[in-house]
């Protein structure tokens, strides 16, 4: 009986380096093991291309988030357009930045926009405020 090696990263590399390619095919339980081991792909966040006043925790997972959001719309974020999103997300608090990666992912948008503070806006936060105070609110019916 020939002697059994524990299946280790190790072993496979040693094992797949020593086969021609094309010429194995690797039995399932050895696909299994290398997919667990080694995941197909890393998702590219440009981490080294955040700012360092964005450089929350928050922040890093809201991007992250963002990125995985994009690839999935099948829109990947290329280099050019992280590095020019994250000039745009830096003039902005690192709150307000979490916010605009948030809403364009709740709209569905692939691009990011700056929070609207319209009139509208103003208006609606009034009327929330006088309701939530207790006080009784006009409402304009023509």
């Amino acid at each position: 009986m020939p002697k059994q090696k524990i299946l280790t990263a190790e072993v496979v590399e040693e094992f797949l380096d020593s086969v021609p390619m094309g010429e194995f095919i690797l039995p399932s339980h050895i696909r299994e093991f290398l997919q667990d081991y080694y995941p197909k792909e890393a998702p590219a966040c440009f981490e080294s291309f955040i700012p360092d006043r964005l450089a929350t925790d928050d922040f890093l997972t809201a991007w992250e988030q963002w990125v995985k959001y994009r690839k999935e719309k099948k829109k990947p974020i290329t280099e050019m357009t992280a590095g020019r999103q994250l000039l745009y997300l830096n003039t902005f608090t690192p709150e307000n930045a979490i916010q605009i990666l948030d809403n364009s992912i709740t709209n569905g948008w692939v691009g990011l926009f700056p929070l609207s503070v319209g009139k509208n806006d103003t208006a609606k936060a009034a009327k929330w405020e006088t309701m939530l105070s207790g006080k009784p609110i006009i409402f304009n019916l023509n």
